[in-house]
């Protein structure tokens, strides 16, 4: 049962463990860096070498492991594989165009041995740059250093960051990744018109064609509908709501027509944000036990959160629009209503859960927190400076 705690896996850990060690440190104090670093790799280890015997890996999981294995045998490198002749490879053994996490899994392979864990650590560390841009992201709302903080180390200890990245080789920690990017350099990209953060926005947008191509059309829905309710400008309602009425008549709503009843879009909706139940997790989910436990527990300490957030920051009401129609989508879509798909949202569900605990549970014993962004150090973040100054305003 499992690997057994060889050299080669002591290294590999060791070797992860200093980098998710510096990641982290860049936006928390090294000391909580280490200790996250240091947790969430021996967490995977710990599976790896002695409790991996294939019970919990899924369909997507074995395809994306025999992709790596055949493109391995080839004699091929991450960097030759990118040749037009790699490409086709790529798109024959995945059987679309959704090719990238078969180069990321065959790249860690390539890397690390071919090992079906080694894309899977590597997994890990994406969480720890997930973190990183969020913490970022949140500086450029205006959230000050302690605040931030709590919300990257409880990201990164969050049950379902931990489940979808220590245990499986499955793509939703990438798909997260690139989410929090686009946001980020979005933000930065029409807040500072700047030419380099429009490139990586571009570059994100791109990369997500060759993972989960709808993606961006769910996120310009979100970012329309946002614009549309924080708009004042009759001129500019009447021009959202015609890019709303085309899209609507432009979109492929007969694949959906058997779902887009209003109480089968509300019960999907409903399923797709408690799936799975905890007393109905089979075993082959059964990682996923005490996940589903603290995410029943925490949903409605999350709502009220994110309540509070949206009265309070009009950039987390895009984010709340983004999910909303993440979760409409996935609604009218019953084939693809699974708990895999909420993992690409979980940062949102984290923000608010921890905004829940911190508000009503340390802000009423602590006079530290500041959630003025007029007190953040950059003056490029206070609501004086902004371009945009409500985007930044929050009130107590």
């Amino acid at each position: 049962m499992g690997y057994g705690l060889t050299i080669e896996l002591q290294i590999i850990a060791i070797g992860l463990f200093v980098a998710c060690s510096y990641v982290a440190s860049r936006v928390i104090p090294l000391r909580w860096a280490i200790v996250l670093a240091a947790a969430r790799m021996a967490i995977a280890i710990s599976y790896i070498a002695w409790f991996y015997n294939g019970t919990w890996t899924l369909v997507d999981d074995i395809d994306y492991s025999e992709q790596g294995y055949a493109l391995l045998e080839l004699g091929l490198t991450p960097f030759s594989i990118l040749s037009p002749e790699g490409i086709d490879t790529l798109h024959s053994l995945s059987g679309s165009r959704h090719i990238l996490y078969s180069w990321w899994t065959f790249s860690w392979m390539w890397l690390l041995g071919d090992h079906y864990y080694s894309p899977v650590v590597a997994n890990v560390f994406i969480t720890f740059i997930s973190a990183y841009m969020f913490s970022h992201l949140l500086r450029e709302i205006g959230f000050d250093r302690a605040y931030r903080d709590a919300i990257t180390i409880f990201y990164l200890l969050h049950w379902d960051t931990v489940a979808w990245s220590s245990f499986l080789n499955l793509k939703d920690s990438i798909i997260q990744l690139l989410t929090i990017s686009a946001f980020l350099f979005g933000l930065r990209c029409f807040r500072d018109k700047s030419l380099s953060s429009g490139v990586m926005l571009a570059i994100i947008l791109l990369l997500f064609q060759y993972i989960r191509f709808y993606i961006p059309i769910l996120m310009a829905i979100g970012l329309v509908a946002w614009l549309l309710f924080e708009s004042r400008d009759p001129i500019k309602i009447l021009f959202f709501l015609a890019i709303g009425f085309v899209t609507a008549m432009l979109g492929p709503w007969h694949y959906f027509q058997d779902t887009l009843n209003p109480l089968i879009l509300f019960r999907n909706a409903l399923r797709f944000s408690l799936t799975p139940q905890p007393w109905a997790v089979q075993s082959s989910y059964s990682f996923l036990y005490i996940p589903s436990l603290a995410h029943w527990i925490f949903f409605l300490p999350a709502l009220l959160g994110a309540i509070n957030l949206i009265g309070k920051n009009r950039f987390f009401r895009l984010l709340a629009w983004y999910v909303f129609v993440v979760i409409l989508f996935y609604a009218a879509s019953e084939d693809f209503l699974g708990v895999r798909q909420r993992v690409q949202i979980s940062f949102v569900f984290t923000w608010a859960q921890i905004h829940f605990l911190w508000q009503w549970v340390h802000v009423p014993f602590s006079q530290n927190f500041i959630f003025d962004p007029a007190h953040v150090r950059d003056p490029r973040l206070s609501s004086a400076a902004s371009p945009f100054p409500s985007l930044y305003r929050c009130k107590r």
